[in-house]
């Protein structure tokens, strides 16, 4: 829901947020009310009548949102294996520096989306089987009259000049490595990135961070100068992996183009001389916003039940098909893939991402 722009009232207002409260205050205090990737809502700025044009960005020009940044990939990682909080709303907390307005609730959309997304990585990689680990974090199609962008925080991390990064670090250190897209968000609205897998050692565990960095670096390793990071507003900002040689590695892709969606299974096998055989094989194509715990599919959506994928040793089995009548939102929704298969009696649940619209 979207609230219109004039002839605003308090009940609107309620009804919108669910918040139970008639009080102007603790209409605009309430943060938990509120969705903060909405483009208008109540900011701290200290204006009571005349309204700055760029209010919606607060006074620190961060939207009011909690924008974090870390000098170090040391104070990064610190802080998210603590679950230290990123990314949290500033409601204003009122009086002469922080007013509360109704009129900052024009154009506020209960519905808004977060506006960024970070593909799922497979819990184990075969480093014989995968030359790189690819991470994407890429802007999910929004509404931009109501929904906020990254590139519209202009605070102390200006973010539309910043480089999607991955930091990765072993999960027994604290110390890591950084590898950048080659274009800003302004340039490119976000960019995938590969990780090396010869750069690192198999037996161990390493956390993949997906960050925005202020310096642009394309070779894999420390920081070459001075950066700043600041995590990513996804749930998955933060991954595990373990590193192992030998295996059966399976990455999932997509492409979207007028109603149809390509889907492309890559399986290699690097575990024995006998071929490997993915069982009960069932490929979910869904939007971004769908849950894997027991949410129902819409129209455009799909789960398509494969055949037996077997991989002969040391090659490479690929899988693909095109799917009619797929997630005609797309645009505005984006999509991602849910690979399911048996393999030596274990379940495993891949998701993939759709890339650059073919």
């Amino acid at each position: 829901m979207i609230l219109p722009k004039t002839n605003l009232s308090i009940m609107d207002v309620r009804n919108c947020t669910g918040n139970p409260s008639l009080d102007l205050g603790t209409l605009c205090s309430k943060g938990q009310y509120i969705n903060k990737w909405s483009k208008y809502k109540p900011v701290r700025y200290n204006f009571t009548t005349s309204r700055p044009s760029n209010w919606w960005k607060a006074s620190d020009g961060n939207c009011g949102l909690d924008v974090r940044g870390y000098t170090t990939i040391t104070q990064l990682v610190t802080d998210l294996r603590n679950d230290v909080t990123f990314w949290g709303y500033l409601p204003p907390t009122g009086g002469s520096a922080q007013p509360y307005r109704l009129g900052d609730f024009a154009g506020y959309n209960s519905q808004a989306q977060q506006p960024v997304y970070c593909n799922e990585l497979p819990n184990i990689v075969y480093k014989d089987a995968s030359a790189t680990i690819g991470m994407a974090l890429d802007m999910n199609g929004v509404d931009t009259s109501s929904n906020l962008q990254l590139t519209d925080i202009q605070g102390k991390y200006p973010l539309s000049s910043y480089y999607p990064a991955v930091v990765v670090v072993r999960a027994d250190q604290n110390v890591g490595n950084l590898i950048t897209a080659s274009q800003t968000f302004a340039q490119g609205q976000g960019e995938g990135v590969e990780v090396p897998t010869s750069q690192l050692s198999a037996g161990y565990d390493y956390d993949f961070i997906c960050c925005f960095s202020s310096i642009k670096q394309a070779s894999y390793g420390p920081n070459s100068t001075a950066a700043n990071f600041v995590p990513a507003p996804t749930d998955n900002v933060l991954q595990r992996v373990s590193i192992k040689t030998g295996g059966l590695s399976v990455f999932v892709t997509g492409t979207w183009a007028s109603n149809k969606s390509t889907y492309r299974i890559d399986a290699t096998n690097r575990v024995s001389t006998a071929g490997a055989t993915m069982t009960n094989v069932t490929l979910q194509i869904v939007y971004l916003d769908f849950k894997e715990s027991g949410d129902s599919q819409e129209y455009g959506e799909t789960t398509i039940k494969l055949a037996d994928i077997v991989v002969p040793y040391n090659q490479t089995k690929t899988v693909t098909n095109v799917v009619a009548n797929s997630l005609p939102e797309y645009k505005t929704r984006g999509g991602k893939l849910i690979l399911t298969y048996t393999y030596n009696n274990i379940v495993n649940t891949i998701v993939g991402q759709f890339e650059d619209e073919a």
